[in-house]
């Protein structure tokens, strides 16, 4: 999973207690060292269900949408299954909601030691975990009715 690795030694020691662990570190205390473990205590992304994390990305539109034209290509892109607009105090981006290929059943990540360098870079201290991403978001269009209805509101001469 995406964030702080845990050190190599607690890592390489929490791959032979529980090899089947995707990022190497057992999601129960059962036949792990006292120091291993408060290492995976004190590890939010061990305690996460779901990776929350891992099952979506976000891309910054770059300039806002201004004009009828922006916000009719925003309605054909929210028209498309897993994907939503959402503008917060950075922004505007588009939410896909898939996840990441490499996240296993147990949430894990199966390519931890070789993962992309956005995944080493992010930073847990602040998460889905702590309070869901949503709650930040100034506006949020999750399908083609709802920035429909913001679009008629903005536009009076949406429509016409």
């Amino acid at each position: 999973m995406t964030g702080k690795a845990v050190p190599a030694v607690a890592a390489e020691e929490a791959a032979q207690v529980a090899p089947e662990s995707a990022a190497g570190v057992s999601r129960t205390k059962r036949r792990t060292s006292p120091a291993l473990y408060l290492v995976i205590a004190n590890n939010k992304c061990s305690r996460c269900p779901g990776s929350k994390c891992c099952t979506y990305i976000t891309q910054a539109l770059g300039a806002a949408p201004r004009s009828k034209k922006d916000f009719e290509h925003l309605l054909w892109q929210v028209s498309h299954h897993g994907i939503s607009v959402y503008k917060d105090s950075s922004g505007w981006y588009l939410l896909i909601e898939s996840d990441c290929s490499h996240l296993l059943p147990d949430g894990g990540c199966g390519i931890y030691q070789n993962r992309p360098q956005i995944c080493r870079d992010y930073d847990n201290d602040w998460c889905e975990y702590d309070e869901p991403a949503e709650k930040g978001f100034q506006l949020h269009f999750r399908n083609y009715e709802e920035l429909l209805s913001y679009c008629k509101k903005r536009f009076k001469s949406w429509g016409r």
